[in-house]
């Protein structure tokens, strides 16, 4: 009994003692990072950092969040951060921070070397995402504008949120990043970013994809390429396939919801020659039909199915040769794929695999199993 009033006595001790936060700072004493784009100044060799910082303001009813963006340069992109002082006047808090651009320059030399500050920042969170910037510098998209209340760093963490809504880009975050590169497919694909102008106002859009050979970016994905990307990589998203059926003679597009998808990739070795079978399997539903065609009907939704199929096929052929011959990289693992279920024949190859995987055939099959109709059954038509 002594000994149980004891333990309960050393409990509340220990509970009065240690109560409280053992890191706490001063809010108004921190700079808050949003987000940061990473740039490198070819005359000088030197990283200009590029980051937005979250301004909160109280008013008499209502609070208001703004930003403000500073930049520094420095021989190292710690040392940048660190003169960041200098300009805010304040220390950085990089906790919030939740994006990193970095410029297509830095990107063509390498992107290892400037993410090695990130990964090794204890302050830095590893779901950070990562962006690609089309532009001729990384700091220019942070320098855009949207809402005049909305940080813009937030405003890009949403889109990429989004991203199985829109099926025209992926998001990747840094240690998903770092675990690509350190693995046997050793490449990435980042998100790409680029400026447009809407109503005379500068805005970023999340488009495409930069696609990696090791840490190195060797060329580019549109839209339409990056949803087929998705689709071969077996990557979840909600995207929309666009049909243009004309056996009816009606050229209104068809939109097909990609709701669903699973891609199958089997390696194949007869005859000395070796081969990937690639099928796709996914689960759509029409989601807009502009004519008065009935695809309730079971002759005209095989039609649809097959013209599905075919579009699909075409797509993901093209962006597959695209790898392969133009940017001679292996983003979707083939070699991982051999390694893991031919061992034997991996050992062979992989001395020269570079060379087999861009001259290797590619065996394209689709399955597109259409589930629903959506909440009509029957097509629209105009009474009388």
């Amino acid at each position: 009994m002594k000994s149980t009033k004891f333990l309960f006595l050393m409990l509340v001790i220990i509970a009065l003692i240690t109560s409280g936060c053992w890191s706490y700072k001063e809010i108004e004493k921190l700079a808050i990072v949003a987000g940061m784009a990473i740039d490198k100044d070819a005359a000088n060799n030197k990283y200009i950092l590029t980051v937005e910082l979250v301004n909160q303001t109280s008013g008499e009813k209502e609070s208001k969040t703004t930003s403000e963006i500073i930049e520094t340069e420095g021989d190292t992109v710690f040392s940048a951060a660190r003169d960041m002082i200098l300009e805010s006047g304040r220390k950085l808090y990089w906790s919030h921070a939740k994006v990193i651009i970095i410029s297509q320059a830095i990107a063509r030399e390498g992107i290892l070397p400037v993410l090695d500050w990130v990964g090794r920042n204890h302050e830095m969170r590893p779901d950070m995402w990562l962006l690609i910037s089309r532009e001729k510098t990384a700091g220019e998209i942070l320098k855009t504008h949207v809402d005049s209340n909305e940080v813009l760093a937030y405003h890009l963490n949403e889109l990429l949120i989004a991203k199985n809504n829109v099926g025209k880009y992926g998001a990747v975050d840094l240690l998903d990043c770092l675990m690509d590169l350190s693995s046997d497919k050793a490449s990435t694909a980042l998100p790409a970013v680029n400026v447009i102008v809407d109503r005379e106002k500068k805005i970023p859009q999340i488009i495409g994809t930069a696609v990696f050979k090791k840490d190195k970016l060797v060329g580019w994905l549109n839209g339409d390429e990056t949803q087929a990307l998705l689709l071969l990589a077996s990557k979840p998203f909600d995207g929309i396939l666009t049909l243009q059926e004309n056996q009816f003679n009606d050229n209104t597009p068809i939109a097909v919801q990609i709701y669903k998808n699973k891609t199958k990739i089997t390696p194949v070795f007869e005859n000395g020659k070796l081969v990937m079978q690639i099928r796709l399997m996914p689960d759509v539903a029409i989601g807009e039909v502009g004519s008065a065609v009935d695809y309730t009907n079971e002759a005209n939704l095989k039609i649809l199915q097959t013209a599905a199929e075919d579009k699909l096929k075409i797509q993901s052929k093209a962006t597959t040769i695209k790898l392969q011959k133009d940017y001679k990289t292996d983003i979707l693992g083939f070699g991982c794929i051999i390694k893991r279920e031919m061992p034997d024949l991996w050992r062979k190859i992989s001395p020269e695999w570079d060379q087999i995987y861009s001259n290797m055939e590619v065996q394209l099959s689709a399955d597109v199993h259409i589930r629903n109709t959506g909440t009509v059954s029957k097509p629209n038509k105009i009474g009388g």
